[in-house]
Formats: C-alpha cells, structure tokens, sequence
C-alpha cells in the first residue's frame, strides 16, 4: 500500500511539473477588489473636479498575490457641488467610496500668516480677514488678497487712529528676509500695531506657479 501511495504521490508531481512546462497549469483567478488608499486631496473648492490622484485599487487573485489597476471609472467626474459628499469609485462589480468635503471659495482659507495670537485669513476668493487677539474689541478688519503665480499682494484699510483713518484698501508692503519668509506691519484700529509672519515653507506650499488667487 505504501509503494502505491508512493507511486501516486510521484505521478501526481510529474503531471503538475509537466503542465507546468507546457502551460497547461489553471491561472490564479481574481477573489476580490480591494480599495487600498483613497484620494490624497480631501477638500474641494464648488466648481472643482475630483482629483484621483493616491487611489490604490488592487485585484486579489486565488494564489494570494495582488496586481494595482487603474482603469477604473468614477463619478461624479465634473464640476463639485456642495451637496457632493462622496465620489464613487467603479470597478467592474465592485464599487467604492472616496469622501470628500466640498466648501465655499469664501470659506476655504489657502494660508494663514499670524504672530502666534492674532492671524491674516487668506480666503480663496479673494477675500481675506484678521482675527483674534485685539481684535475681539478692535473688530475684524476685512481686505482683499491675491496670487498671480508669481507676486503676492495684500490689500487693507491703513489705520492711524480710531478717528483717522483711510477707509479704501491699501497695498501691504511686504518684507522677504533671506530665507524667504513672509511678513508684514499693519496698524489696527485703536493703534495697535501688529506684525504678521509667514514661514517659506508654509506660503510656497500651496502659492504655487500654477495657481491663482482669487478663484
């Protein structure tokens, strides 16, 4: 009995190496389609398209091995609205949900410069607001802002005294040291002067060549 086992077990090894060499072996077959990361961009501006940009869908096949794919469809693939919550991914049978966050140009702010109290809002529409500090009893001051990919402008009323003041937006002077961080002086109502700071790092991130403020 032991020699017919032994006999079975060898056939059974020369057939498998056999289809082996002449590709007569079964290929692994597709079990599943997993969402591995979803998109890296989570918040969007109204008017945006999703960007599909870090998405990882793998095949999981029966030998346990996986293979990324790409051909996958998604909607919506036009312009966000805020009432989109969601981007379905499509992949063959298989569905997923990418979340997003769908705001305002008004309410996304693009960067912040601050003094560790009170901080500059710059809104992607163009407009822009301090806050904190001081200015809980001096009231927010509003302005306007802007990138053409290359100069940043900062506009605001000049304020020299509670009763003295220029009530159209003036243009901040800006002040670049050697590593290229990003400051200004500005005199809030109640002549309170404030210094705001930018660090490269920050501001170059995302004013960048091929974006443009207001939106």
């Amino acid at each position: 009995m032991k020699k017919a086992i032994k006999m079975v077990t060898a056939l059974t090894m020369v057939f498998a190496l056999a289809a082996s060499l002449f590709g007569c072996a079964s290929k692994p077959t597709v079990t599943d389609v997993q969402l591995m990361m979803t998109a890296d961009k989570e918040e969007y501006i109204i008017g945006e398209s999703f960007d599909p940009t870090g998405i990882m869908l793998t095949e999981v096949y029966s030998d346990g091995t996986r293979q990324e794919v790409t051909d996958y469809t998604y909607t919506p693939d036009g312009p966000l609205t805020a009432d989109d919550t969601v981007v379905t991914i499509q992949y063959g049978d298989y569905t997923f949900e990418n979340p997003i966050t769908v705001i305002s140009a008004s309410d996304k702010i693009v960067l912040t410069l601050n003094n560790g109290v009170d901080r500059c809002e710059l809104h992607a529409d163009g407009t822009l607001e301090l806050r904190g500090g001081f200015l809980d009893y001096a009231g927010p001051e509003k302005g306007h802002w802007s990138w053409d990919g290359e100069t940043l402008k900062i506009m605001l009323p000049i304020y020299r005294s509670m009763e003295d003041f220029d009530d159209f937006e003036t243009e901040m002077q800006l002040e670049y040291d050697e590593q290229n961080n990003v400051s200004f002086k500005y005199q809030l109502k109640g002549n309170w002067t404030m210094n705001y700071f930018c660090s490269y790092a920050d501001w170059s991130q995302v004013l960048t060549p091929d974006v443009k403020y207001p939106q």
